[in-house]
């Protein structure tokens, strides 16, 4: 049936109670920054990256989307 479908009222409450919601920071760069975070953290995590690597890749991700933003 429907009825079971939907929440109860302390689930519900869950829903609905108020938070403080912190928007992105945004920079002219736009959510790239973001997503080259991102994707060189996933790397990181999942392969055998050393940190010096990590770096090397982050800032070099980092200074493309410097040189192609306007």
């Amino acid at each position: 049936s429907l009825q079971s479908a939907l929440p109860d009222a302390e689930a519900l409450s869950h829903f609905t109670e108020k938070t403080k919601v912190l928007p992105q920071y945004y920079t002219r760069y736009g959510s790239r920054v973001e997503q080259a975070i991102n994707d060189t953290m996933q790397k990181y995590l999942l392969n055998n990256m050393t940190d010096d690597q990590l770096m090397a890749e982050l800032r070099s991700k980092l200074q493309d989307i410097i040189n192609t933003t306007n």
